[in-house]
């Protein structure tokens, strides 16, 4: 009887103990919620809408997002080899390098082409930078500044 006594006793004092005080020093409805500028997807062969915001109260962090190409150069498991790479590759091309990770692989893209034609002009030039295998892929690309602006 004395052990379940002292142990209800322990667990009363240890519950005291650990228990976390509420702060309500922070009023939920003073909050400021800024409501997110989602990325937009422009087609622009066949969307002839405007693609900007028409709320220019709120600050623009969106980015336009069209359907291009892109031209892969390597894909390795290991981070560091990724890395390494996207920075000589920014060194050798004015074009934007990226690292995409998909599972278990990172993945090395160069350029944000808005057609197959361009893609194939940069697929070229990196080829005689000495990535013999570069490969053209379909992906979401970065809008140029005359879409943008469109």
């Amino acid at each position: 009887m004395k052990i379940i006594t002292v142990l209800l006793y322990i667990s009363l004092l240890s519950s005291i103990a650990f228990s976390q005080e509420q702060d309500e020093s922070i009023d939920p409805n003073t909050l400021i919620d800024y409501q997110p500028n989602w990325p937009i997807v422009v087609n622009p062969l066949l969307d002839k809408e405007n693609p900007k915001n028409n709320n220019e109260e709120a600050r623009d962090t969106s980015e336009i997002i069209i359907e291009g190409y892109r031209v892969q150069v390597l894909v390795t498991r290991n981070s560091h080899s990724a890395d390494s790479i996207r920075v000589v590759l920014s060194d050798k091309i004015d074009e934007d390098v990226y690292i995409t990770y998909e599972v278990p692989y990172y993945k090395i893209r160069v350029g944000n082409c808005v057609d197959r034609k361009q893609a194939e002009e940069l697929q070229l030039r990196l080829v005689e930078l000495g990535y013999a295998s570069a490969w053209i892929i379909r992906t979401r690309v970065k809008a140029p500044e005359l879409i943008r602006e469109y």
